[in-house]
């Protein structure tokens, strides 16, 4: 399996966009893993190869923008790499820190660089929104978040009077076909230490074969993650599986469910004798709960909760293996 996208910095991109950079790469033959933004190649002067592909766009909710491949310019990698470390160190990173652009997270956020529940930065435009608004705050959090992401996944929901005053408001537009959404520093929730960056970090959970959920389906997942402390542990079985293995969960904690209740989904890290279910190999010729048509329904609904079948972390042959979260990450 090829290693995870990653920018000229180090920082690897999200789920989504590791992806579609991987299938581009092993679609034109190209090697490794590095990708750099199209206004970053401007701007360090990276000569590309002649007749070179057209750059990839790539979007999310911080923005989008166009990144070339390490292999399509005509210097080495190790020049790319010299190139970025030489202008990271001078002041034109400082003067403008999003010369990179936002899907990457390229440059490493600095301590007042507003970032999002998921520990990454925004646009331009909405950053110079931000810390114009933070200014005037008395305990300016780093981190901000819609009043949904507050209430939801982090039970730690603003003050009525905090969102009453428009002006504690900054708005995001995450696609020009989207409504703008409002998001507010944490500062006004009835917890903002709770926010950190141990809980304000992407989470991409995978089920027992390595296969990415979809993002949706990781919202929730995040939510339970929070609530019982296990962001740590990204592997989910549905609850049959794991009766098959010999494995359940306190009764404190509640499987998310999907499908109108047909389908109950649980971290590894809250089962019993989870330890036992790390390394072990499961026959793919096997369901859940052996042969039966409810196991074999209930599997086809928990398809349609993942991405597609190449979207995953590990695979091998005929078999799926149940990793800790170092082997798949």
């Amino acid at each position: 399996m090829s290693r995870q996208s990653r920018s000229l910095s180090g920082q690897p991109f999200s789920i989504d966009n590791d992806i579609l950079l991987r299938t581009v790469t092993a679609a034109r033959q190209w090697c490794g893993s590095v990708w750099v933004p199209a206004k970053l190649a401007a701007r360090l002067n990276l000569p590309l190869r002649p007749d070179t592909a057209p750059p990839v766009l790539l979007s999310s909710s911080n923005g989008s923008g166009f990144f070339y491949h390490a292999e399509q310019f005509a210097a080495p990698l190790s020049a790319l790499q010299e190139a970025w470390d030489n202008f990271s160190k001078g002041e034109g990173a400082l003067a403008d820190p999003h010369h990179t652009e936002s899907p990457s997270n390229s440059v490493a956020p600095s301590a007042v660089s507003p970032l999002s529940t998921n520990g990454e930065r925004f646009d331009r435009e909405t950053e110079t929104r931000m810390l114009r608004c933070a200014n005037g705050l008395r305990n300016a959090s780093t981190y901000w978040a819609t009043a949904a992401e507050a209430t939801y996944l982090y039970n730690r929901p603003f003050h009525e009077a905090y969102l009453a005053d428009t002006t504690h408001a900054v708005y995001a537009n995450a696609s020009p076909l989207c409504r703008p959404v409002a998001f507010y520093n944490v500062e006004g929730t009835i917890d903002p230490a709770h926010f950190t960056k141990e809980t304000c970090c992407r989470y991409d959970p995978v089920n027992y074969e390595g296969r990415f959920y979809k993002p949706c389906v990781a919202v929730t997942m995040k939510a339970f993650a929070l609530r019982h402390h296990c962001l740590h542990e990204r592997q989910w079985i549905t609850t049959r599986r794991a009766s098959a293995l010999g494995l359940s969960a306190p009764r404190v904690f509640t499987p998310v469910s999907f499908f109108n209740m047909s389908v109950h989904l649980i971290n590894v890290a809250v089962l019993k004798r989870s330890a036992l279910i790390r390394g072990r190999a499961v026959s793919s010729s096997v369901s859940p709960a052996g042969v039966g048509t409810e196991a074999e329904s209930e599997s086809e609904l928990e398809r349609t909760l993942l991405m597609s079948s190449n979207c995953c972390v590990e695979s091998t042959p005929k078999k799926q293996v149940l990793a800790t979260p170092t082997q798949l990450f």
